[in-house]
Order: structure tokens, then sequence, then C-alpha cells
């Protein structure tokens, strides 16, 4: 279901009715139960809806039998319909005071590419003179035996590493495709940056880009403190806060640069051609392929900002 379809049905539920059940004063209290129980309940509730079990005011009796048969099974009498209407109303409550604070703060939500979004304006507070982040991504290669060992990443295949440049909403605003994937990235950008000719990455005075501790800092790049830790899975949740400066800026640093790896996830997943070459394209079809896909997946932004959908 899309953000239109759940709003709609949470503000048409009418938690009100009276459900024959006498309730004593333990079923009064709003049921929050763990996290695993609330997720439970919420996917019976969203499947009932979309078998059709709900009228404008509430569920059916077939779609109440429904959820207390389920609910029932999993947890027993610890849930009955008097619990169930109370859990109800308290999500109706928590979902109104969110969606207050969403539309106060500037920032919304797209179901579709899963990503929070905000007009340039709002980003520019919190990324300011951050213009994106860099980093490289193996794309799956085929040459010849002879150049295996130039073209071996260092995961162990054969690959291209492909430098590319994303902005904070996601478009890949550079690629630079064909370097051998025994190449490293500090490598791949410094020849970026030295053949300007034929690359032509131009970076405005006084902006930066994001770069892991691969790279190294240098004017219009900021990298990460090195030492500290950096990744998002070492702040986990079994993992210590952030005790020290350094280490707050590095996870705030990994946040904000993680969008370059989502869409990597996400321009692999579009075009599986990426992570499946085909053996009989020589090497130069290949890099055009690569290439071929960036623009693909920049035309996707671009129509999507300007329509709202891809004609």
């Amino acid at each position: 279901m899309d953000n239109d379809m759940i709003d709609e049905e949470v503000q048409r539920i009418n938690v009100g009715q009276s459900s024959g059940v006498k309730r004593g004063k333990r079923d009064k209290k709003n049921v929050t139960g763990t996290e695993i129980a609330d997720e439970f309940l919420t996917n019976v509730l969203i499947e009932q809806i979309t078998l059709g079990r709900k009228d404008g005011i509430g569920f059916t009796s077939e779609g109440w039998r429904e959820i207390e048969r389920k609910i029932k099974e999993k947890f027993g009498d610890a849930y009955n319909k008097a619990k169930i209407r109370n859990y109800l109303r308290t999500v109706k409550s928590h979902y109104n005071h969110i969606k207050i604070l969403m539309g106060l703060s500037g920032f919304g939500w797209d179901d579709i590419t899963k990503r929070v979004t905000a007009k340039d304006q709002i980003w520019d507070d919190y990324l300011k003179d951050c213009i994106g982040a860099i980093d490289g991504t193996y794309i799956t290669a085929w040459v010849p035996i002879k150049d295996h060992q130039r073209y071996r990443c260092r995961k162990g295949f054969i690959a291209q590493n492909v430098m590319a440049i994303v902005g904070f909403d996601m478009p890949l605003q550079f690629v630079c495709a064909g370097f051998e994937g025994s190449a490293n990235d500090q490598k791949v950008l410094t020849d970026v940056l030295q053949n300007k000719g034929v690359h032509n990455l131009q970076i405005p005075y006084g902006k930066y880009y994001l770069v892991d501790a691969g790279y190294g800092n240098r004017r219009g790049f900021i990298g990460p403190y090195r030492g500290t830790r950096y990744y998002l899975k070492e702040y986990g949740p079994q993992a210590l806060a952030p005790r020290t400066p350094s280490e707050l800026f590095n996870l705030q640093h990994a946040k904000l640069r993680n969008v370059i790896e989502k869409t990597f996830s996400l321009w692999k997943e579009r075009f599986p051609i990426l992570t499946h070459m085909p053996r009989n394209y020589p090497i130069k079809t290949q890099v055009k392929i690569v290439n071929a896909c960036a623009v693909f997946t920049q035309l996707y932004h671009v129509e999507k900002s300007q329509y709202g959908y891809i004609i």
C-alpha cells in the first residue's frame, strides 16, 4: 500500500464503536506490547484491509473474526477485541502526531524510492557546501586471460572499477567507467582530476564531496577521521554511542555518504547486466554499457522530478 492509501485508511478507521465486550480496568489501557506483537498486529490489520474486509467506518464482521482468530492463534488470550480497538486508537493518534511533525519539519517520504524527501533549501541547512558523495564500485567484466591480473579486483573477481558522484537526492551526477579492477579508488580519482579535458569533472570553489578513507582529504574532498570507527554497522544497536567529537563526526559523515551505497545498490538492481556482464562483448562495449545504464538512471530521476512519474 502506498502512503496515500495508508493515510486514507488510517483516517477512516472508526474505533469508537462498542465491541459488545464489557471492559475491565486492564482492557481500558492502551495496548503497546512488544515491537514483535505490534508488527504482527499491524500486518494482520493491513491484510484484512487488502482483502476488502473493511467498510467505510471499520472492519466487517468477517474481518474482525479473522483478526481475532489470527491474533489468538499467535498470542493466546492476551489480545481480545477490546484491546485490539484500543491498539487501533493508539496507532491512529500516534500516526496523526507523526504526520503533523513531518509536515512541520519540511521532510517527506517517497514510498517508491524509499527515501526521505525535502526541498533544496531544507537540505541546505544540514549539508552546507556539501554537494554529494564520491565512491567506486565494481562492475563485472569479461577480458582476455592475459588481462585477468589487471582487472581482478580486491574482492577476487574480474571487474571494472567505476567511479561515480551522487547527489543527496540520489541521481548519478558523474560516472567514469573503464578502469581496471585492480586500480584503487585514489588512483582513479587522481586520473580523473588530472585529465579534465577528457572527464570534465568540475568542483565549485568552496564546495566539497564526501569520500571514504581510501581517498584522503584534499581541497574539495572531505573524508572521515582515520583510526576512528566509521562504518554504520560499527554504530549499530549493540554498539556504543559516539563518545568523542571525531566519532560523532564520523557517524554523521557515514550517514550522509551512505547515499552512494544505496544508489549503487539500486543501480545494479535496476540493471542486472551490471552484475552479470555477458562475455561476448569487448571491454570497450562493456564500458559503453555501464555509461548507458548511468544515462538511463539519470533520465529516470529527471522525468520523475518533472512529471512525478516515468513517461
